[in-house]
Parts: structure tokens; sequence; C-alpha cells
């Protein structure tokens, strides 16, 4: 069973496959608010809001650019203590939808 709700961002574009090389970093205009264990972030510069369930707020916080997509699946699946495989697929699905929603983009 998957970790992650697959409907977590609104899609406005098609999204990229994350190269795992690459070092996901938060867009720096998105307001964020925590309410009851669920993050809220506000799109200023799109007049967007977005709504992370507690996992995927973990690894929004974590797209911080100090890390590769590689070393974020390895933290989350010893964090969640979960499946490696399954938290590759979880999390690269979304990373996809927070790029494809200008919440994330990436450094090399």
């Amino acid at each position: 069973m998957s970790m992650l709700k697959r409907n977590q961002a609104v899609l406005t574009r098609e999204p990229q496959e994350p190269t795992s090389g690459l070092k996901p970093l938060k867009v720096s205009d998105i307001v964020e608010y925590e309410i009851d264990g669920e993050v809220t972030l506000f799109d200023l510069q799109r007049d967007r809001v977005h709504i992370l369930n507690q996992v995927a707020a973990v690894i929004w916080r974590l797209c911080d650019g100090s890390r590769t997509v590689d070393q974020l699946v390895e933290d989350i699946s010893i964090l969640f203590d979960a499946d490696l495989g399954l938290v590759q697929e979880d999390v690269g699905q979304l990373l996809q939808n927070l790029e494809g929603a200008h919440l994330v983009g990436a450094t090399a």
C-alpha cells in the first residue's frame, strides 16, 4: 500500500521525471502553514493553495537543496521504516507533483 496520497498537488503542466542526482529545492515565494498535522502551502505568485498530508509535508520540508533525490528517498525510508522501493516510487511521484505545481525546483 502506498505511503502517500496520490492527489496531493494540483498539476498545472506535465511533470518531468525527477533525476536522482538533482537536489529538490522549495520555491521561495511559497507560504507554509501547519494546521492539525496538515501543511497548507500558498503559492502567492500563482494564487493557488495546496494541502499536504503529514508524510508529504516531511518530504516538502526536506526539499532544502542539500539532498539528492536518492538521499531523500533513503532518509524517508529510514525515518518511516518503509521499503526502499515503495518509498522511491512514492517520493518520485510526489516530487513530480510538486514540480508540476511549481512548488519545487532542483539544483545540481
